[in-house]
């Protein structure tokens, strides 16, 4: 997850922030986005979550945590964010939708949700930054 504060920038710049990131047990992926949410909120929330910030989330959304775990922290994080985004790899599939427990409950609180499979899906967010 990353995301980008003018308050902790300096000009021309902007600070990227890549954490939530966790090591997989070998049985295979776990994925507990509201947990990794809450600790960036815990640990960055008071330095980088400001009113301006755009707040990037990059994943396909198959959560193993909670959904009200992850709804509760997505709402927290957009009421103090200007923007809240969620790049998903799977939306530039034709016969995706977003029917697992955690897009369900995390769609009511993202702003734009887009796909991120090649550069075109990339390029086309410029207009939202």
């Amino acid at each position: 997850m990353w995301f980008r504060s003018p308050k902790s920038c300096g000009p021309g710049s902007c600070e990227t922030l890549c954490a939530g990131s966790r090591r997989r047990p070998p049985g295979g992926p776990e994925t507990k986005i509201g947990e990794s949410l809450r600790d960036i909120r815990h640990r960055y929330g008071r330095k980088l979550l400001w009113r301006n910030t755009v707040f990037i989330i990059l994943s396909d959304g198959l959560d193993t945590g909670g959904p009200d775990i992850l709804a509760a922290e997505l709402r927290r994080i957009r009421h103090r964010v200007r923007k809240l985004i969620w790049l998903n790899p799977l939306l530039g599939l034709k016969e995706y939708e977003p029917v697992t427990r955690g897009m369900i409950a995390a769609l009511p609180y993202i702003d734009i949700f887009a796909p991120a499979h090649n550069l075109e899906s990339l390029l086309a967010l410029e207009k939202f930054l």
